[in-house]
């Protein structure tokens, strides 16, 4: 009896071992992201103005500090779409930044009250780094986007 447990138990570890590692495996994927925190107070949105490369995959987190909903988006050309982010809430956004001549807007505001546009400043590449990076981008503002709620 005590060596079929023994067994049972080593099973059960190992399975265990292999979940775990698809999850956590799996989670990270490579996937690093710069976050680029925004808050929304009553007032504004701020920055203003946020610097990236292109390829660099950036995580925007949007705090809602207002007592009212607030709303960010891609405007111009800029690919992000409209998310709602409730008060005292927080969302994040994932993108991947286009190659861009000129900046990338966004504008962050209370539907049917103040707009705060924010300038994306892109500037060399991630690849000017070194190193290259596993995804190409275009000369045009499209972009991946992915909304996590919380």
């Amino acid at each position: 009896m005590p060596v079929r447990n023994l067994r049972r138990s080593a099973r059960g570890v190992f399975a265990l071992g292999v979940v775990a590692g698809l999850v956590f495996g799996c989670s990270s994927g490579g996937s690093a992201r710069r976050a680029v925190a925004i808050v929304a107070t009553t007032e504004a949105c701020s920055p203003a103005r946020i610097e990236v490369k292109a390829g660099e995959r950036i995580a925007f987190e949007i705090k809602n500090e207002s007592s009212g909903d607030r709303e960010f988006e891609g405007i111009e050309g800029t690919k992000i779409e409209e998310t709602m982010v409730p008060a005292g809430r927080t969302r994040t956004i994932d993108y991947t930044v286009p190659e861009s001549a000129q900046p990338l807007k966004v504008k962050c505001y209370v539907p049917g009250g103040p707009t705060t546009l924010i300038e994306i400043v892109v500037s060399g590449s991630v690849t000017d780094e070194g190193g290259g990076h596993p995804f190409k981008t275009t000369k045009s503002p499209n972009a991946t986007v992915n909304v996590h709620l919380d």
